[in-house]
């Protein structure tokens, strides 16, 4: 009778099972073939892996593995992939961790340094909710900007008392604006003592441009000509007070040939141009809050006060003005480091 041996671990229970003839722990295995039974003898032998070389070798054939490479990523790279991601393209925004000090250093860098304007709660939360997000970022903000000193110092706190009357609505940008002055400022180091205010009424956006009281029409119609419609274009309509440059033969005969309308505001009736006096409260706030000790360099925070005004959220169009104007949101840094658009 010709005999089958194998060698196997002592410890295989499937070999022991068969060797004892249980055919109920060996439910899997044919052991009732007539052809093994009585010819397979197991002949039990353990053999470690350093003496098993051969088979050792065999299982670990290089033809039969797969190798598999990974790339680490660092984390600098992470913002240029946002915008590929299709899940997260919505987001744009970064998780803070709960148990750092970033919480606070992002609130300043909002709130009072680099392009902010010391804004209030509301609109320092747009800014930092567009582009970070923590637990009770909207309480850690209005605890933050109550605790400025800064604004509780240089900010008014009145209300508005005037009444509204509704003008014809805007149907695009920079065609119609209201233009105003703020007189009464001390002297800056280039002789400065007013600031001409220009809105655009569709996207709320504002231009500050430092002036003399005693500047006639002539000088202003260049400073507008050279600030606003070099970039705007002419508008269709111009909302003023009664002021003597926006009254004189200059002025009115320059906007005719141009096909633009002229807009006085009635005598004692400040209400009719309602939106260049909200602007200009809001000028005075960021020009106190910015300049603080150095009044005298008041013109040279205009443009910073002017970034600040365009890159906050306006609650009637629920955009910040320039992203109704350029359909996108500015690119800001914080800490030096460029944050994502939303």
């Amino acid at each position: 009778m010709e005999i089958m041996i194998l060698a196997m671990q002592e410890d295989n229970e499937t070999i022991l099972a068969m060797q004892e003839g249980n055919a109920k722990e060996c439910k899997n295995i044919s052991v009732k073939n007539s052809v093994l039974q009585g010819k397979l003898e197991a002949l039990m032998s353990k053999r470690s892996g350093k003496e098993n070389k051969v088979v050792d070798a065999l299982s670990r054939k290089s033809s039969l593995l797969t190798v598999l490479s990974t790339k680490i990523i660092a984390f600098k790279h992470l913002p240029d992939l946002y915008e590929d991601d299709t899940d997260f393209s919505k987001l744009w925004r970064t998780f803070v961790h709960p148990h750092t000090s970033l919480r606070e250093a992002l609130l300043k860098e909002a709130h009072s340094r680099g392009l902010a304007g010391h804004f209030g709660q509301d609109k320092t939360f747009e800014l930092l909710a567009s582009r970070y997000f923590w637990p009770q970022l909207q309480k850690d903000t209005n605890n933050f900007v109550n605790r400025c000193p800064i604004c509780q110092c240089a900010k008014e706190t009145s209300s508005n008392v005037d009444l509204y009357t509704p003008l014809s609505k805007p149907t695009t940008i920079w065609e119609d604006l209201p233009i105003d002055f703020v007189l009464g400022l001390p002297k800056t180091q280039k002789n400065y003592d007013a600031i001409m205010v220009v809105v655009d009424r569709f996207s709320k956006m504002t231009h500050f441009l430092a002036c003399r009281k005693t500047n006639d029409a002539v000088y202003i119609a260049n400073l507008f000509f050279r600030e606003i419609v070099l970039l705007s274009g002419i508008p269709k309509s111009i909302i003023s007070k009664r002021d003597v440059k926006f009254l004189s033969h200059f002025w009115r005969i320059l906007w005719k040939k141009l096909d633009t309308s002229l807009k006085f505001s009635t005598t004692a009736h400040p209400q009719t141009d309602g939106q260049t006096k909200v602007t200009n409260r809001t000028l005075g706030n960021l020009i106190r809050c910015l300049s603080g000790s150095r009044p005298k360099q008041r013109d040279l925070a205009l443009a910073q006060a002017e970034f600040a005004s365009n890159n906050m959220k306006n609650r009637l169009t629920g955009r910040c003005p320039f992203e109704v104007v350029y359909t996108a949101l500015p690119l800001l840094t914080f800490f030096g480091q460029p944050t994502l658009k939303r």
